[in-house]
């Protein structure tokens, strides 16, 4: 898939599961929520690792890419851990929990998204460039 079709398909659908996360949190399904967040954040990821970090060459930007994956992996593993915990205990007790793993989602998936898209523009982009001349896109 070109770099082009894949950007435009990504910004769609990852704006369509945000806002069906965003009617979950909305309407209290915090469960559900939190199972849409954990899969915004995993997409999210994969999509760093094999779109954007896979393309890097300098060492010092690989690192500092894998440094931002290393750390909303830990967030994820946190959320998960979170899922775990409050499976079994009544609303009345996990609801505090469940509310601040919501808030590390919403905080993780807006920074990740935003640097995945940028870097997604930025490759695209250098893609474009890249072309032998009579293949632009218009």
């Amino acid at each position: 898939m070109r770099e082009e079709d894949f950007l435009t398909e990504f910004n769609r659908e990852f704006r369509k599961m945000y806002e069906v996360y965003n009617r979950a949190v909305s309407e209290h399904k915090y469960d559900e929520a939190i199972r849409i967040g954990e899969e915004m954040l995993e997409e999210l990821l994969k999509v760093v690792k094999e779109r954007v970090f896979s393309k890097f060459t300098n060492p010092v930007t690989k690192e500092v890419v894998r440094g931002i994956i290393e750390y909303h992996e830990r967030s994820l593993a946190y959320i998960r851990g979170v899922k775990e915990a409050t499976t079994d205990i009544p609303t009345l007790y996990s609801f505090e929990a469940k509310e601040r793993a919501l808030e590390a989602i919403s905080k993780n998936v807006q920074e990740l998204f935003s640097f995945t898209l940028g870097a997604l523009l930025a490759l695209t982009e250098a893609s474009v460039r890249e072309r032998p001349k009579g293949h632009e896109i218009v």
